[in-house]
């Protein structure tokens, strides 16, 4: 005489943690191999300080770091933004790196990812979470926009900002330094 361990209920739970388990293996499976283009619709916004800010950009060195300093609230950061994306469309390939940095308060980090999302924005995105003083002392810059632009060593190779007014920059000014460090390889 058999013993039953539980009957078709018991077989009927298992089989439904098969399934389960093969689906989420699946799941992680499918996403490992994911398309490029399904990478890139992700799209996500970090908060960091800016000591952690920094550090992830050290761990690009050896690549050309670009760091597009921007708010939701800055209408002409909103509107160079999609510049900002075209070339790295255009130059990741090359071993340049794109980053935005958020000055927003970080009780608007929705705000702002709605707008990065808006963009398709796949690049790493921070937003800061220090006081205004703080990284306007540490960066060395009024507000935004800014742009910041590392080379392979390192260490910044020039910064864009708008605080002179008679020293203006825009997305071609970025991109013809980043050409001209590109050739110097």
């Amino acid at each position: 005489m058999s013993r039953s361990r539980g009957g078709p209920f018991c077989c009927k739970m298992w089989l439904g943690l098969l399934v389960g388990f093969v689906s989420f293996v699946g799941y992680g499976w499918s996403r490992e191999g994911a398309t490029i283009a399904d990478k890139e619709a992700e799209v996500t916004l970090h908060v960091v300080k800016l000591a952690q800010f920094t550090k992830a950009i050290e761990e690009h060195r050896g690549k050309i770091v670009v760091i597009d300093i921007w708010a939701d609230f800055c209408i002409p950061c909103k509107k160079a933004f999609p510049h900002f994306l075209e070339m790295q469309r255009k130059y990741s390939k090359d071993g340049v790196v794109f980053v935005s940095l958020s000055v927003d308060e970080p009780g608007q980090k929705d705000k702002a990812l709605k707008f990065l999302k808006s963009q398709k924005a796949s690049i790493p995105n921070f937003l800061v979470d220090e006081e205004p003083a703080f990284w306007q002392d540490a960066l060395k810059i009024g507000g935004p926009p800014a742009a910041f632009i590392y080379d392979r060593q390192g260490k910044l190779f020039r910064k864009f900002d708008s605080d002179d007014p008679d020293k203006g920059y825009d997305h071609t000014d970025v991109e013809k330094l980043i050409k001209s460090m590109l050739e110097k390889k």
